[in-house]
C-alpha cells in the first residue's frame, strides 16, 4: 500500500468515525449497550468473513494460537471502550459527545510517552489543538451529572489509546484483515454474553441528563 492509498483509507475511517457519534447518540435509551456492540460487531465480522474467508483461514494456519491470543486481548479492549462510549454519550448532545471522543487524540501521545516510545513534535502540537477544542466545547456548559459521563468517556479513551498502540504492534506481525475480522467476531461473542447477564444494565446509579435534541436526531436518521 502506497502513501496515497493509506491516506484514502485513513480518510474513510475518519468519515466512518464521525458518523459513529451521530448514530450512537440516537440509539433508544432502553437498548442495552452490550447488545448494540454485539450487533455492530457481528455485522462487521460476517462481512469481512464473507469477503476474505481464504485470507483469514491462511493467516490462522500460519500464526495459530499466537494470533488467537492477541485477537482475544484486542477484543476485550475493543468491547470495553465501545460499551463505555455508548454509556458516556448518553450524558452529552451529539456535538459535545464528538469532542469528548476526541480525547483519545490527547491521551494517545501521553500513552506512548509512558510506554517510552517516541512522539514527534507535530503530534504534540496537534494534541494541544484538540485539547483546546475540547475545553472550549465541553467545559463552559458542563454540569454536575455530566462530570460522571466525562469520567466514563475518559476511561474509554484511555482504553482506546492502548488498543490503538497494541493493534499497531500486532498488525506489523499478523494479517490486518484477519485481526479486524477476529476482533469483530470475538467482540460480538463477548458483548452477547454480557448482555445476557445484564438485561437492564446501568453503569451509574444517577441517570444521564435528558438529551434535548435526541428525538429530532432520531427523526432525521
Amino acid at each position: 500500500m502506497n502513501n496515497l492509498q493509506a491516506n484514502i483509507c485513513l480518510l474513510a475511517v475518519t468519515l466512518c468515525w464521525s458518523c459513529e457519534v451521530v448514530i450512537f447518540s440516537v440509539i433508544p435509551d432502553d437498548v442495552n449497550p452490550f447488545a448494540t456492540t454485539c450487533i455492530t460487531s457481528l455485522i462487521g465480522a460476517v462481512l469481512m468473513g464473507a469477503c476474505f474467508a481464504r485470507r483469514i483461514a491462511s493467516a490462522f494456519r500460519r500464526d495459530r494460537w499466537l494470533l488467537a491470543r492477541r485477537i482475544m486481548v484486542l477484543s476485550v479492549m475493543n468491547t470495553a471502550y465501545n460499551v463505555l462510549n455508548l454509556v458516556g454519550l448518553e450524558y452529552f448532545d451529539v456535538s459535545t459527545g464528538a469532542f469528548t471522543l476526541s480525547m483519545t487524540v490527547v491521551v494517545l501521545p501521553v500513552m506512548l510517552l509512558v510506554m517510552k516510545r517516541g512522539v514527534g513534535a507535530k503530534t504534540w502540537v496537534s494534541a494541544g489543538f484538540v485539547l483546546a477544542g475540547i475545553v472550549v466545547a465541553v467545559f463552559p456548559t458542563i454540569n454536575l451529572p455530566q462530570v460522571n459521563g466525562l469520567a466514563v468517556m475518559l476511561a474509554s479513551c484511555v482504553i482506546r489509546a492502548l488498543y490503538i498502540v497494541k493493534l499497531n504492534d500486532y498488525a506489523r506481525e499478523h494479517d490486518p484483515i484477519t485481526l479486524a475480522a477476529g476482533i469483530s467476531g470475538l467482540n460480538a461473542v463477548i458483548a452477547f454474553a454480557q448482555s445476557r447477564h445484564h438485561p437492564s444494565w446501568q453503569f451509574l446509579a444517577s441517570g444521564p441528563p435528558p438529551m434535548s435534541n435526541r428525538m429530532s436526531n432520531r427523526t432525521v436518521l
